[in-house]
């Protein structure tokens, strides 16, 4: 343990770990069996880091994190004409980053950054410049390119690939599998390359009453066919105009036109 290193109360250090630099560990942190945490952290009080994960680089990780084992964040960016040890990772409180998944150093932004109550399971691959808002779920094995934007409240598949600057919208899921080369529109499922219909399941779960879901189902069969249609005083009308009015690489439109059945089938 160098010199610079502060611990708070009750703190668990296991064996073979080292802790190098102007490190800040607040209370009641445990820290599994060889991790090694160098350069200038500050770890959130009652986080568990689990066994041999490493940390490097410059990051602000928040409170009641459970880190997996094997996990690696704060390396550089991987890009070609990254710079060493450019910018930090920002990781917010109570999230679950599960094993081998790596988080990576900006290269143009401040930083990296991981909202609040997520949760990554295990082989995630979250590259420079990404924002992860809060409340996402991210399956194993989705794989985010640089500059990636996922907003609240969304579900990424098992394996779902992400291209470099695309937007996934607040509440969006993307289905197992899915390869993403524009922005997911707010609200909606992405599957095969398409939008069938709205994540109806994701927004029950998050409480959005049925008169909601029938009118962004409403809003979305006007963005069919104009833009210029997306007039709304209410908060979801508010999200979608907001998405699509800031897109870079455009956007999959919903595919069919048809009115929300609240019996439909939902799988």
């Amino acid at each position: 343990m160098g010199p610079d290193v502060i611990l708070g109360d009750n703190c668990a250090i296991g064996r073979n770990s080292v802790l190098d630099g102007p490190i800040v560990i607040g209370d009641d942190v445990k820290i599994g069996h060889g991790v090694v945490i160098e350069g200038d952290y500050e770890i959130g009080a009652e986080t568990q880091v689990g066994h041999h994960t490493v940390l490097t680089g410059t990051g602000r990780i928040g409170k009641t994190n459970k880190i997996g084992a094997h996990c690696t964040f704060g390396t550089d960016a991987q890009h070609i004409r990254a710079v060493a040890g450019k910018g930090s990772i920002r990781i917010g409180d109570n999230n679950v980053i599960r094993e081998y998944t790596t988080v990576h150093l900006p290269y143009e932004s401040d930083a990296t950054c991981i909202g609040n109550a997520c949760y990554i399971m295990s082989f995630c691959n979250i590259e420079h410049d990404c924002v992860i808002g809060n409340h996402a779920i991210l399956s194993i094995g989705t794989m985010f390119a640089g500059h990636s934007i996922v907003q609240d409240h969304c579900n990424l598949g098992l394996g779902a690939i992400i291209h470099q600057y695309c937007r996934i919208g607040a509440y969006a899921m993307v289905a197992m599998g899915g390869v993403v080369r524009r922005d997911v529109l707010p609200f909606t499922l992405f599957i095969a390359d398409r939008i069938p219909k709205l994540n109806i399941i994701g927004m029950t779960r998050k409480g959005i009453e049925e008169r909601e879901i029938e009118d962004i189902h409403t809003i979305y069969n006007s963005l069919r066919f104009a833009d210029q249609s997306l007039e709304s005083n209410t908060w979801y009308g508010d999200i979608i105009r907001d998405f699509c009015t800031n897109t870079k690489r455009g956007y999959y439109y919903p595919w069919p036109k048809h009115r929300y059945d609240p019996s439909e089938d939902l799988a």
